[in-house]
């Protein structure tokens, strides 16, 4: 776009979006300038000019291209969550706020791994905003941060709460799990049965190891998911949690799968010695 089209905002939106008139509203509350434009109205021909421009940074879904857009001349921010964060803290969520992948007043997107301490009190004013439009929101965490996961619960700005075990408390290191401690993760156990709908969810994912003197990686053992499964146990006192195992979706090695069926089994069957409701596959949101 020319240098002469550029106000501060621009703010991409359709009509009879929701989500448009969320971001919309949230900006006009603090008092930022902005100029909106109907990507079919009178004004279409700006988005087209902008897309042509900045195709790279567009996110384009099944159904086309998602809105709303916000455009500051240079960042390219799409959908609801991403824009709220970068007004509300500029770049500082990047990580733990992204495009939501679900619909019907759902928002996902939300991540607690690895969440700047300084940056608790900016995710929860989006939340507290987005709770206030009527949207329920998917939280997604690996255990990491259970002050702020407590005060997602308390303040009931989360409907569905998707915790990440990553595996045993011994192995969080060699996991690359950074940041994350065994006594964070059982806190945030605690906490999970107190959303309205969650799941816990452990990924048999590559463990570093030194095998015959050298580094490598190899995939959790089911011994080790039947420790995992233990320890969610030992943390919350309860066997009946709805506990997901999913294989390694990464980048493969002959140490690290594929994993087929039958080998999931195998887990499946170590874990419900402790969490009698374990089951293969993805949770159905």
């Amino acid at each position: 776009m020319s240098e002469s089209m550029q106000p501060r905002l621009w703010l991409f939106t359709a009509q009879g979006c929701a989500r448009c008139k969320i971001v919309r509203s949230f900006m006009e509350k603090k008092q930022l300038s902005f100029q909106e434009i109907d990507f079919r109205e009178k004004e279409g021909q700006t988005f087209r000019r902008f897309y042509k421009e900045n195709r790279a940074q567009v996110f384009r879904g099944e159904k086309g291209v998602e809105f709303p857009i916000l455009f500051d001349g240079k960042v390219v921010r799409q959908g609801v969550g991403p824009i709220l964060a970068g007004l509300q803290a500029g770049d500082a969520l990047n990580r733990n706020i992204t495009q939501s992948r679900l619909s019907a007043g759902w928002l996902s997107g939300i991540d607690l791994s690895g969440l700047p301490a300084a940056s608790g009190e900016d995710l929860l004013a989006i939340l507290f905003w987005m709770k206030a439009q009527g949207l329920k929101v998917e939280i997604r965490s690996n255990g990491s941060a259970p002050k702020v996961l407590e005060q997602i619960r308390d303040k009931g700005l989360g409907h569905r709460l998707i915790l990440e075990i990553p595996g045993p408390p011994a192995l969080l290191e060699a996991m690359e799990q950074a940041g994350l401690n065994e006594a964070d993760l059982s806190q945030s156990l605690g906490l999970a049965p107190g959303f309205p709908e969650y799941r816990l969810v452990t990924i048999i994912r590559p463990v570093r190891r030194i095998i015959d003197g050298e580094k490598a990686f190899d995939c959790l053992t089911p011994e080790e998911i039947r420790e995992t499964a233990r320890f969610i146990e030992s943390a919350t006192q309860s066997k009946t949690h709805p506990y997901f195992l999913l294989p390694w979706e990464g980048p493969q090695t002959p140490e690290t799968g594929p994993l087929t069926g039958p080998a999931m089994f195998k887990y499946r069957t170590a874990a419900r010695r402790y969490q009698v409701k374990t089951e293969i596959g993805k949770p159905a949101a």
